[in-house]
């Protein structure tokens, strides 16, 4: 407990208030309308409210320390500020508080009436989706790897300089930019391929229960050892937050929703739904567990990080995400608003999903959990439309009326009307808007309750599954209005990426938790994800904008594997001081280990004291001999050129083929 031990007042009015905490004196600066106390550095922290002294005196007082209040939990009051947000869109910690008395959004009164007909808004002409990038660009060209370096944001730089500074990596070739990209490479062939065990993807010898080939995976230009230790390395750019569980991955995600904001102009249209991160592990907290794991029964994945995520439903491209932290970074996030209001949970994280496309007319589409009559208007204040599937929150709404007056056959429909007035920025005052509220049966236990800023009662044919009395589901084509129309053809879009990226879900299945790793294996779990999210939306984009389309998806990964891996591959002779720039690389000439071919470590087993003999037998480890070109121990030879001698991969491995091209010809 603190104790007040004095004030004083100064020329300019301004009071000090001294307050004893256990010891240390602590000084606050206060006025007759603002309060202000000190940081560290002296400096005042400003709070638009107004305070008396004795107001603030009594709160600091009931505090261990004049920052911040705590809940019962122990958790951050909403004064305290906008740290460890639900998502990746706000902030985690900021060093200065939140005003506590942001505005509230408060839902204003919603009269409905029923309506024959109406004709709403809409958002402009219905603009298709095109890829962004440079004028200068020539995208006819582009191969499956170079749509997917556009899907993916820009870290090699930074991870490679953190790859070679990782223990791992002490003693060995620096890691380059792109190595790294063809160690992403190496991943997406993994899939193509799912194995039982990494190591089988270096395998040489078939055994007698192999059904196909092995993989051999070293004639990629990359050994075992070397993909292990960079996957052992591999980290990504921080802010070094030792209160931020998630900060070792949070700076990536925020990096990858930039980049996934501006590959494209994005279509009218999007939508909102949710998306799931595999994690089986039973460890929660501390330094090795998943800060927090969610469970959601009706996902194909259950368990695992939840992010709620953003399409564009023109190309079906996640082009947002927010990971879902927990309810304590929930009442954070929300606590600190968006755009200097304070929102319920479900309009905050669509207004943060949506943020790089307000003001542009666009309209959301928003399943039960996001779908509001609140956060219609939310947008709307954003000049932004939405359409969303009200089941539970139906404050505000009309459903109890749509649901008594709707039509019991199947197909019956029923509209109602409402206006509000919006503030919509660039407007002076209020505008109003209306909304609309429509009711569709679809089939005998089914009731459709759309509430929509966009479309009109015109009837358009339409194509949904319909389930009948028997529990059996057909397509079936109907004349519904347009708000269902739209619903219904952007709906699935982010349900269609997530079934699309389970086709390489053995990008999440190929981690192994390890205890030396630079990032937690939970934190690359989350990273495998986007990773296959940048793959999935690669895939899209190629279909949409690419010279052809590819019959399916994993064919696509295939070959955008095979194009980064020979685009990218180790070191070229041609970038070695001396090299011809007409040579021949040698195909068959790269490394493999002495263990691929059998050839191990000899260890001492047994002493035959009478005969004075030893007695030897092979190790489980690989087999060591000089390096041809620089003299040193390896385990690993040159494939073309056999296993007397040595050779190490990269640099030793691409002047091995300048020898190669630079050796006489034909005689001469």
């Amino acid at each position: 407990m603190g104790e007040v031990k004095g004030r004083a007042t100064d020329d300019q009015g301004v009071t000090m208030v001294s307050v004893l905490w256990d010891g240390d004196s602590t000084e606050v600066e206060t006025n007759e309308k603002h309060v202000y106390p000190l940081q560290d550095d002296g400096e005042p922290y400003e709070f638009d409210e107004e305070a008396s002294i004795k107001e603030y005196e009594d709160e600091i007082l009931m505090s261990k320390k004049p920052k911040a209040k705590k809940t019962k939990k122990g958790a951050p009051s909403s004064g305290t500020g906008a740290g460890g947000s639900s998502g990746t869109q706000a902030s985690h910690a900021p060093s200065r508080p939140v005003d506590p008395k942001l505005p509230k959004f408060i839902l204003p009164e919603v009269e409905w009436n029923a309506v024959p007909e109406f004709k709403n808004q809409r958002p402009g002409p219905e603009v298709r989706a095109k890829l962004r990038v440079p004028r200068d660009a020539d995208t006819s060209a582009w191969d499956e790897g170079d749509f997917l370096l556009h899907a993916l944001p820009g870290f090699w730089a930074e991870s490679t300089v953190r790859v070679n500074a990782h223990s791992r990596m002490r003693g060995r070739s620096l890691c380059t930019v792109d190595e790294l990209k063809v160690f992403v490479g190496i991943m997406l062939a993994m899939c193509v391929q799912p194995l039982k065990r990494r190591s089988d993807y270096w395998k040489v010898r078939p055994s007698a229960a192999d059904l196909f080939p092995p993989a051999d995976f070293n004639r990629l230009g990359m050994s075992e050892d070397r993909w292990e230790r960079i996957w052992s390395a591999l980290s990504f750019e921080c802010n070094d937050d030792e209160d931020d569980k998630w900060d070792c991955i949070r700076k990536f995600i925020e990096d990858w929703n930039e980049n996934s904001a501006g590959m494209l102009h994005c279509g009218w249209l999007l939508c909102l739904d949710e998306s799931m991160s595999r994690w089986l592990s039973r460890t929660k907290g501390g330094d090795k567990g998943i800060p927090h794991s969610s469970f959601v029964k009706r996902k194909p994945e259950p368990t695992g990080t939840e992010m709620k995520t953003l399409a564009d439903c023109d190309t079906g491209c996640i082009v947002q995400v927010e990971v879902q932290e927990g309810k304590a970074a929930n009442k954070i996030s929300d606590a600190a608003g968006v755009d200097g209001i304070v929102y319920q949970h479900h309009i905050g994280v669509s207004l943060r999903l949506t943020k790089p496309w307000w003001k542009s007319g666009r309209a959301v589409i928003g399943d039960s959990w996001f779908a509001s009559v609140s956060n219609i208007i939310a947008h709307l204040q954003k000049d932004m439309y939405f359409v969303g599937n009200i089941k539970t929150a139906t404050r505000g709404f009309c459903k109890n009326a749509l649901t008594d007056k709707c039509g019991v056959a199947d197909g019956s429909m029923l509209s109602m009307e409402a206006e509000i007035e919006v503030d919509v920025p660039g407007l002076a005052g209020g505008t109003k808007r209306k909304i609309h509220a429509t009711a569709l049966r679809e089939g005998p236990r089914m009731l459709r309750h759309l509430c929509t800023a966009v479309g009109s009662s015109d009837l358009i044919e339409s194509t949904d599954e319909v389930e009948d009395e028997q529990g059996q589901r057909e397509d079936v084509k109907s004349m519904v209005q347009e708000p269902t129309y739209i619903y219904r053809s952007g709906a699935p879009s982010i349900d269609v990426h997530n079934h699309i990226r389970q086709g390489i879900l053995a990008i999440e299945k190929v981690i192994v938790p390890r205890h030396d790793t630079a990032l937690p294996s939970w934190a690359k779990r989350v990273w495998s994800t986007l990773l296959g999210m940048s793959v999935t939306n690669a895939y899209n984009m190629h279909t949409r904008f690419g010279s052809f389309h590819h019959e399916h998806f994993m064919l696509y990964v295939a070959t955008a594997a095979a194009c980064i891996i020979n685009k990218y591959k180790v070191v070229t002779v041609a970038d070695l001081p001396g090299a011809d720039t007409d040579y021949e690389l040698p195909t068959k000439h790269y490394t493999r280990k002495f263990s691929d071919v059998g050839m191990f470590k000899k260890r001492k087993v047994a002493h035959n004291r009478g005969g004075g003999r030893l007695m030897y037998e092979d190790s489980t480890r690989s087999k060591q001999l000089k390096c041809t070109i620089c003299g040193k121990d390896t385990t690993t030879f040159c494939n073309g050129c056999g296993t007397k001698k040595g050779m190490h991969g990269n640099e030793c491995l691409a002047k091995h083929w300048l020898n190669i091209n630079n050796k006489p010809r034909d005689g001469h």
